[in-house]
């Protein structure tokens, strides 16, 4: 799997905090109430906490699709379910534990 890019959400980031910074006229969003209630911590600093809050984002979707594939690497029904394309909704058939 290739890298994440983080290059350009860290840069679009960080511009947005700068320009939301200079602004007299603060928005109530939440940049700008991050930038806000921290002015003294740096921008590339709050670019790091929202990237990590972003990855950390994908993980349940990732969890719950690992555990689908172990259940379905150690339970042949499971792994059925996954296969065969039923010709109405499994249901409980295959969430049972």
């Amino acid at each position: 799997m290739a890298a994440w890019p983080r290059a350009p959400l860290a840069r679009l980031l960080g511009d947005e905090i700068g320009a939301r910074r200079a602004r007299p006229d603060r928005d109530d969003g939440v940049l700008a109430r991050v930038a806000d209630e921290a002015p003294e911590i740096p921008t590339r600093a709050i670019v790091e906490e929202l990237l990590a809050l972003v990855v950390a984002a994908q993980e349940p979707a990732a969890a719950a699709v690992t555990w689908l594939l172990e259940q379905a690497g150690s339970d042949p029904q499971v792994a059925g379910c996954l296969h065969r394309r039923p010709s109405r909704p499994a249901g409980d058939r295959c969430a049972q534990p």
